[in-house]
């Protein structure tokens, strides 16, 4: 099946506590490989915080990382799209909005995971791939 929807290419998404500092927030998110991370307080989303709110909104503006918290520097309201969505309904969603990531949530609209810009593109570069070639196959095939 070559339609895609957003469960399928879905990762998690890291969560921090509201008043986590913007220091170890960094350091989580490298140590996990990932370059946005869910922002809850109690337990509640309330925000998203990514490697390009760091420079802009702390190294750019000159603040604290070792006192200020995520809750500062995070993008209010989560942007959100159901897991059954199609991968081109998410990437309008993100291309419309200037954005690079979308909270998934499930039928109780809790957020499951997160999709991204990179994960759809490097998925429709093998989807289109894969056409291709079955479409060569089919051509390169002898007449009978």
């Amino acid at each position: 099946a070559d339609f895609m929807i957003v469960k399928d290419l879905m990762k998690p998404f890291l969560r921090l506590e509201c008043k986590t500092t913007i220091a170890k927030a960094a350091d989580l998110m490298e140590k996990a490989h990932t370059g946005s991370a869910l922002v809850e307080c109690n337990g509640k989303p309330i925000g998203v915080v990514t490697e390009r709110d760091f420079l802009k909104k702390v190294v750019a503006a000159g603040r604290n990382s070792a006192i200020e918290t995520v809750e500062a520097i995070m993008n209010s309201p989560i942007i959100t799209i159901e897991q059954d969505s199609d991968i081109y309904d998410a990437s309008d969603i993100m291309a419309k909005k200037n954005i690079r990531r979308l909270a998934v949530i499930n039928e109780k609209k809790e957020i499951i995971g997160k999709i991204t810009t990179h994960a759809i593109s490097k998925n429709v570069r093998f989807i289109m791939g894969k056409q291709i070639i079955n479409a060569r196959a089919r051509t390169d095939a002898p007449p009978f």
